[in-house]
């Protein structure tokens, strides 16, 4: 916990179940990295470059991200209550399952982002482009829009909503 990687170079690492709390990655490159499942809970990955990046099931409790670039990243299923994403650049990223109360999206690039089932209670995304992201259904609670670009947003689908709430019929 704590470790100081500034400006280090971890392309294609494999961090998967660390403990990187409290840890400092500022400006580090951390392109086609695996965190699935590590606890980033308070670490500092302000303007890191992490395309393509795994964080799947991470936790990432008020973890900075502020004008990182994580286009393509996977953060399904992640615990990012509290994180702070202003700025950051989430093209094609992946959010679906995500627990994203009370995180902030000011100012980031979340085109065509998936947050499908993400819960996004008193999440702030003002100012946020939102360009045809997918926001099935998702918990928005409280969450903040202003400004937010949401042109071809894609809200939840009536008919895959139907289809994930089908079960087959009881025997009797």
């Amino acid at each position: 916990a704590g470790q100081d990687f500034k400006g280090a170079r971890f392309m294609q690492v494999n961090a998967a179940q660390a403990d990187l709390t409290g840890a400092d990655f500022t400006g580090a490159e951390l392109t086609y990295s695996t965190f699935m499942e590590a606890d980033l809970t308070g670490a500092n990955l302000t303007g890191v470059r992490a395309q393509n990046a795994l964080f799947k099931g991470a936790v990432l409790k008020k973890t900075l991200f502020k004008e990182a670039d994580l286009s393509h990243a996977f953060l399904g299923e992640c615990d990012a209550g509290g994180a702070d994403f202003t700025g950051a650049k989430l093209m094609n990223g992946v959010f679906t399952k995500a627990k994203c109360r009370a995180a902030v999206f000011v100012d980031a690039f979340c085109a065509y982002a998936d947050f499908s089932h993400a819960d996004l209670t008193a999440a702030d995304f003002s100012g946020a482009n939102l360009y045809a992201a997918k926001l099935h259904r998702i918990i928005e609670e409280h969450t903040k829009w202003d400004r937010a670009n949401k042109l071809l947003v894609k809200g939840t689908d009536e008919e895959m909503a139907e289809a994930e709430d089908w079960a087959p019929p009881v025997e009797k």
